[in-house]
């Protein structure tokens, strides 16, 4: 069997990293000029599909989310669409030409307040490759009245500052800042496949969370349903976890949660040692790594070993990146340490995301690599 020595860090699945907790904020264009700029790699739904088109004439669109609005006075034009990225100005931002667009005129509908945007493309054409850099920009180009439009976007709270790709540069303040939050949009091209930025999915709602412990009466175990599309091999898990000193618990990784749950790695955790009692990201590494097969469903869990609190976040959403994932993970629970998991999903279709996971990398761990041909002669 060949030795895989890791060097560096590990990868996380799914990776919340980005997203893990931190409130909303939101960015206002009410004015002549102002503009907003989404910049980063684009990551393709299938990155081995070639290029993808974004057109008015295919019906392509850009998903966003706004906040308070006031779009009433038809001398106001709003605009959506995708630029290039500058070369010629810093910070990063769109080179102010729109390739492609959606033009909106006040008073004449197609934007509304507090709501997710489906902004269909009404002129132009952008043809994107995988890891393209480009800047989905909006843009106030003309202000009548008193209207307003302000778009919602996600904080950060894993890291001390916003990275700096994918970033959100904007320009409402009479120069070009670098926001501290993060984009929060996609694009559905023309043939209904999607693209977003790399590390940086769209949510709908801010995280939600759960308490239990062990004597809850519904379900005293959550976690995620996980089905891989390649082999994993899993070292650790972790998870946006709030535990009291007092309140211990165990994390679990098991196999054939929707039938006999068989517990493959459990990390036993005395809350006296986390050293944070509020809201953090856990990670633990298992005694030995476990590989998962692809396809196939495990599950990661929380069970709490008292009978105080542990509380944990999860993430609702109903748009296309949720359905794209769906069929990979979503959130599941159960009574007493007993019996199959059951999805845990309110109602909705398997939307409902704990943020929780794992962490490893996607290699074959006994497979020897080899250099020359292979033939039949």
């Amino acid at each position: 069997m060949s030795q895989v020595s890791l060097l560096a860090g590990i990868s996380k699945y799914p990776d919340f990293v980005q997203m893990d907790g931190s409130g909303a904020g939101t960015i206002v264009l009410n004015a002549a000029g102002e503009t907003l700029h989404n910049v980063g790699h684009i990551m393709l739904q299938n990155p081995l599909g070639g290029s993808k088109t974004i057109s008015a004439a295919g019906g392509g669109a850009i998903v966003w989310k706004s906040a308070t609005i006031t779009f009433a006075n038809a001398g106001t034009t709003f605009k959506v669409g995708i630029q290039d990225v500058s070369t010629a100005t810093s910070p990063a931002q769109g080179d102010g030409t729109f390739d492609v667009e959606a033009s909106f005129t006040g008073g004449g509908g197609g934007v509304t307040g507090s709501a997710t945007q489906t902004s269909v493309m009404t002129s132009g054409t952008k043809t994107i490759t995988q890891g393209q850099l480009v800047s989905i920009t909006l843009s106030m180009t003309a202000r009548g009245g008193a209207d307003s439009i302000a778009s919602q976007f996600r904080g950060v709270s894993s890291y001390p500052n916003a990275p700096n790709l994918p970033t959100i540069v904007s320009n409402t303040t009479g120069s070009y800042l670098k926001s501290t939050l993060l984009p929060n949009c996609y694009i559905r091209f023309d043939d209904g496949t999607l693209g977003w930025f790399l590390a940086n999915p769209y949510y709908e709602t801010q995280p939600t969370g759960i308490s239990f412990n062990s004597t809850t009466g519904t379900a005293d175990e959550y976690g995620n349903i996980i089905n891989s599309p390649g082999t994993f091999t899993a070292l650790g898990m972790y998870g946006l976890i709030t535990a009291g000193t007092a309140a211990d618990f165990e994390l679990i990784l098991y196999s054939n949660p929707l039938g006999t749950p068989v517990a493959e790695r459990t990390v036993v955790i005395d809350a006296t040692q986390l050293g944070n009692t509020s809201a953090s990201i856990v990670e633990v590494l298992f005694t030995s790594p476990f590989t998962l097969k692809a396809n196939t469903a495990y599950a990661v869990s929380i069970r709490p070993t008292t009978a105080n609190n542990v509380s944990l976040s999860y993430m609702d959403g109903k748009n296309d990146l949720d359905s794209l994932v769906s069929s990979q993970i979503y959130s599941c629970r159960r009574l007493d340490n007993t019996g199959a998991f059951s999805d845990y999903n309110g109602g909705t279709a398997k939307t409902r995301v704990v943020i929780m996971g794992l962490m490893g990398a996607y290699m074959e761990q006994g497979v020897n690599m080899c250099s020359g041909q292979v033939g039949v002669f």
